[in-house]
């Protein structure tokens, strides 16, 4: 899929509640909610096909840029090292973390749910790039509230 999903189910939100991110960025998934929320034919990528990706477009050190879309659309400037060389056109749709600590990172970080669960951990590995940086990172958090972006893949 080279968007951000941006279907409606329970556990789904828009960056800041606001409409106008919901069309331009996607929507934003809980853990359980980005599990069921691909379309029939389609998945979560495991967190071994994401290793994969980026190791194709130049390893975590370069990859995350090759992903994102060029320019400031979406991005915050500088938005260094796009090129969307894998036609990917990742878009900084930030991510809501928690009732505390709400939403963050619109225009700023792009950050997608795996498939794979993350080991002593309450969520799945999730994979993001950055406005400032070519890098790409796989990584797990404990943040069971946190909500963020979903791309499928086919089966």
């Amino acid at each position: 899929m080279a968007e951000n999903l941006n279907y409606q189910v329970e556990g789904a939100i828009p960056y800041d509640y606001h409409p106008d991110n919901h069309a331009r960025y996607g929507l934003l998934y809980s853990n359980e909610a980005a599990e069921s929320a691909c379309p029939a034919g389609w998945r979560l990528p495991l967190a071994e096909e994401v290793e994969l990706l980026a190791e194709s477009f130049g390893g975590s050190e370069n990859a995350g840029g090759k992903l994102k879309i060029f320019g400031t659309e979406y991005w915050d400037a500088p938005n260094k090292y796009a090129s969307n060389a894998t036609g990917f056109s990742a878009k900084a749709g930030g991510a809501y973390y928690s009732e505390d600590l709400g939403f963050q990172h619109l225009g700023r970080w792009a950050i997608f749910w795996t498939a794979t669960p993350a080991e002593d951990k309450n969520s799945n590995y999730h994979f993001s790039m950055q406005t400032s940086s070519p890098e790409f990172h796989i990584v797990a958090s404990d943040f069971s509230e946190r909500k963020l972006s979903v791309r499928c893949i086919k089966e």
